[in-house]
């Protein structure tokens, strides 16, 4: 009895990834950790060498560490066809003998053994294609050597919304543009609330109550209008800028709580101590000169409104340079891919640090200083092209000689 098992193709792979087993075995092992079945693997090209890609075959069962075995009570029988009979002469031929094809098994003989579990369902399902290929692109993007080698798949379960692509001569051009454009601006609203520390899952929480169940809704009472979806983002929008903003006024909280806090032990300090720290001051002292006209409280409220506008507009244009430089400079196609890669970093790093303490705690001295998985790769890499290069020079050395 084998596990039934399903072979899955993947896309273009990197072309650094020929060179190395360490990926491929990488992407066997967190299969098998993150679905707990067996897998294997095989990395190769297609014939004209311009698809590097890989195929995998995985058990849909998981193996029995202790086999489930039914043994026979009493003696059974069994006709051509294995299907169980009642009694031995149902077997027999004109002359008493057993039929060819026919069997008994002896009371007390094993009659059935289990070694797998039933077919896992959720292998069958839909979204564990669109969950696979997230999981493994985000994986791969963490082992590519060059940034031009990243590569990007829509998760449509994600924060974002798809855009749609505009093919030529297409007379709805002009709609899906206008479509488009009201996508990008949430997709823009969900980098910003990402940056100022909206958790992924509110958002995620958000655009399916606000605008996925809301789009399924008017679609059932409405039709097909697409011209209401714009009103629908715009509104799902409105409310993700109030979270952003609510997420942002507890950041100003719990700062000038710190300051105020501050102030407070600058307050308890002795005179002397003060008098200390405020020695090397050279603050010029103006005299204190007298209005001679009444101030109106209405305009000193709109002057200290006016002048916490700039700090507002600072705020924001720092997270658009953020959100620039995580898109242009740092190459990710969105903040949410920016903050996965750096949380696994994150993780890498601490899973290091903890084996390295383990280490120290064995061997009893400090382990060494190591260079970074991919700083490894970089290096193999430079060392494969100067073998390959050595050979090219003595291939070339044998044929003048050959002259």
């Amino acid at each position: 009895m084998t596990a039934a098992h399903k072979e899955s193709g993947g896309g273009r792979l990197p072309e650094s990834f020929i060179n190395h087993d360490y990926q491929l075995k990488k992407m066997v092992d967190e299969f098998k950790e993150k679905y707990g079945v067996e897998c294997f693997a095989a990395l190769h090209h297609n014939k004209r060498k311009t698809n590097l890609h890989i195929h995998m075959i995985f058990a849909e069962r998981k193996r029995l560490e202790h086999p489930i075995e039914k043994v026979a009570a009493r003696d059974m029988f069994y006709d051509e066809q294995g299907r169980h009979v009642r009694t031995k002469k149902e077997i027999l031929d004109e002359d008493g003998n057993i039929r060819k094809g026919c069997k008994i098994i002896k009371k007390g003989e094993v009659y059935e053994r289990k070694i797998f579990t039933v077919k896992d369902s959720r292998f069958k399902q839909e979204s564990f294609l669109d969950e696979v290929k997230v999981f493994y692109t985000d994986l791969i993007n963490q082992m590519v050597i060059d940034d031009k080698d990243r590569l990007s798949i829509f998760d449509k379960n994600g924060p974002y919304l798809a855009t749609k692509k505009i093919g030529k001569n297409n007379p709805k051009a002009e709609e899906i543009k206008a479509d488009n454009e009201i996508r990008m601006e949430w997709n823009r609203a969900v980098d910003r609330a990402i940056v100022s520390g909206v958790s992924e899952t509110e958002v995620i929480e958000l655009k399916k109550t606000e605008i996925t169940d809301r789009v399924k809704k008017s679609v059932e009472q409405n039709g097909k209008k697409p011209e209401l979806f714009g009103d629908i983002v715009k509104a799902a929008i409105a409310l993700l800028e109030k979270l952003i903003a609510k997420v942002m006024q507890k950041v100003m909280d719990f700062v000038a709580k710190g300051i105020g806090k501050a102030a407070d032990v600058i307050k308890e300090m002795p005179e002397e101590t003060e008098d200390n720290i405020h020695a090397n001051d050279k603050a010029i002292v103006q005299p204190e000169k007298k209005i001679p006209f009444p101030v109106n409280p209405q305009r000193k409220m709109d002057t200290q409104n006016k002048a916490g506008l700039p700090q507002q507009k600072t705020t924001v244009t720092v997270k658009n340079s953020i959100i620039k430089q995580i898109k242009a400079e740092q190459k990710f196609d969105s903040v949410q891919a920016f903050y996965k890669e750096l949380n696994a970093s994150k993780k890498e790093n601490l899973e290091y640090q903890a084996a390295r303490t383990e280490y120290e705690k064995i061997y009893g001295e400090k382990a060494a200083d190591t260079m970074s998985v991919r700083d490894r790769l970089k290096q193999k890499v430079q060392i494969v092209k100067e073998r390959e290069a050595g050979r090219d020079y003595q291939a070339r050395q044998k044929d003048k000689g050959a002259r």
